[in-house]
Order: C-alpha cells, then sequence, then structure tokens
C-alpha cells in the first residue's frame, strides 16, 4: 500500500495555548509551566530521534564529566558550586552510576569474593556456629548491596571534609557535592584497575588501599584548585578528612551492626 504523506494527519489539534497547562502561549515553551508547544504529532522517526538524542546527550556529559572530574577535580567542583552546571552530569547520579559499574564489576568477577576471602583469613578465629552463621548472613548483605556502602560514607566523609578546611571554605552543602564527584571518580579510578588484581590475585590485599589512596589524591587535588590551597596542605587535609569521616562511618556502622546482632541473637534464642 502506498505510504501516506497527508500532512495533516501528521498535525495535532489547533490551540491558542498550552497543552500542559492551558496558559495562553507564544513561544516554542510555555512560560508557566515549561511545557514544549508540539504542533505535530508522534511518529516512529521522532520517538526514534527523541531516543537516541537523549541516549547520546547522556553519554556526553556523562564521559565529559569522568574525564574533567579525572584531570581537574577541584575545577570541576568550583564551576558546580559556583554555578556553572551546563555541561557536567549531577554529582549524586555520577556518582551513582560509577558506583555502580565499579560494585558490579567486582562482585560479577569475583573480586569482591577475593577481598572477604583474604580479609577472613587475615582475622581468622574460632568462632561458635551462630557467630558463623551471622557473618555469612554479613557477607550476603555486604555482596548484594556493596554499591550503597560507599554512598552511604558520604555525609560522613563531606562532614570530616567540613572540619578541616578553613572555616569560610566552602559550606557542608558544598563539601558534599565535592565528596560526591571524588566518590564517583574514585569508583571509575578503581573499576578500570580492577583487572590487574585478576591478573595478579595474590596481590589483592592491596586493592582497597590503592582505592583509598586514589580517593584521598582525588579529594586532594579538589581541594587545590577549589580552595587555593598549597599541594601538600591539600593532601594532608584530604587524608584527615578521609581518616576521621570513615572512621565516624565505621563506628556508626559498628553501633547499628551491633544493635542488629542483639535483636537478632535473641530472636533466635
Amino acid at each position: 500500500m502506498p505510504k501516506n504523506t497527508n500532512p495533516k494527519l501528521l498535525l495535532l489539534p489547533e490551540t491558542n495555548g498550552c497543552r500542559n497547562c492551558g496558559s495562553e502561549q507564544r513561544a516554542a515553551f510555555c512560560a508557566e509551566c515549561g511545557q514544549k508547544h508540539f504542533t505535530k504529532r508522534f511518529t516512529i522517526k521522532t520517538a526514534l530521534a527523541d531516543f537516541f538524542s537523549a541516549i547520546f546527550s547522556i553519554e556526553k556529559g556523562f564521559f565529559f564529566t569522568t574525564i574533567q572530574t579525572l584531570v581537574r577535580p577541584g575545577v570541576v567542583v568550583k564551576d558546580y558550586v559556583g554555578g556553572k552546571t551546563a555541561g557536567y552530569f549531577p554529582p549524586f547520579r555520577f556518582a551513582f552510576i560509577w558506583i555502580t559499574i565499579y560494585s558490579l564489576t567486582l562482585v560479577w568477577s569475583g573480586l569482591l569474593e577475593m577481598q572477604m576471602d583474604q580479609f577472613s583469613m587475615d582475622n581468622a578465629f574460632v568462632a561458635a556456629p551462630s557467630q558463623n552463621e551471622m557473618s555469612e548472613k554479613v557477607r550476603v548483605f555486604i555482596q548484594t548491596y556493596f554499591n550503597f556502602i560507599g554512598l552511604l560514607s558520604l555525609p560522613f566523609i563531606s562532614l570530616a571534609s567540613k572540619w578541616v578546611v578553613d572555616k569560610n571554605d566552602g559550606n557542608l552543602a558544598e563539601h558534599f557535592i565535592a565528596n560526591t564527584y571524588t566518590i564517583g571518580i574514585q569508583s571509575a579510578f578503581t573499576f578500570v584497575v580492577a583487572p590487574l588484581f585478576l591478573l595478579i590475585p595474590s596481590q589483592i590485599h592491596l586493592f582497597s588501599s590503592l582505592g583509598f589512596l586514589a580517593g584521598v589524591i582525588f579529594l586532594g587535588l579538589t581541594y587545590k584548585d577549589w580552595l587555593n590551597y598549597s599541594f601538600w596542605s591539600s593532601i594532608g587535609r584530604s587524608i584527615a578528612a578521609n581518616v576521621i569521616g570513615t572512621i565516624m562511618f565505621i563506628l556508626a556502622s559498628m553501633v547499628i551492626g551491633i544493635i542488629i546482632g542483639i535483636v537478632w541473637m535473641a530472636a533466635i534464642n
């Protein structure tokens, strides 16, 4: 059958107002609600165009932010907290995507299992069956929700980050943004180097240390270009922020873990 090219069939019914809120509309976008003014019906062609436009615009912003955060993290943070956000991927989405990619890589490749086995050997002890059962449940929990653990540490490291800089150098929200970008690029970096430890599994004990070192360096470089500290002052403050924040996170986790353990032990007894 011949293709129907009647232009009238491709047009939406005419309207003098916004199709969303009904207010008078004269421009491409409604001044009241922001709705785009459409005059043509959706077709397969426009749907595919919208799909690929969305995919490539996300990739452009995501990979641009990744490269910029890798080579000049402080400039990215300085721009973003200064209101120059165009072109940059939002910090929390950026971190969430990279943490998820990194975490899935660790779980699916077996690297996380290797790390936990190494930790178990380094901290071997004779435990009661109930304790072993609890340890196995903790192990499964970590493997299942590993990507969220890094995000949960963000408030603690951000708070410590605010403490270690001068009083007027960024508020808590700005330090949260800085550390969110940092944990994102830290995850991207460790994702790239992770395959090396599949080739040299005997060095798996260095993997966590390498990730921590990467976080210290990226946050230090962020302080340097964002807050204009010297290199060594930035690195020193970054070490302090990461150590203090990690300790606070571990202590908070231990308290929650003890509470859960007490409840669980009470339940099985």
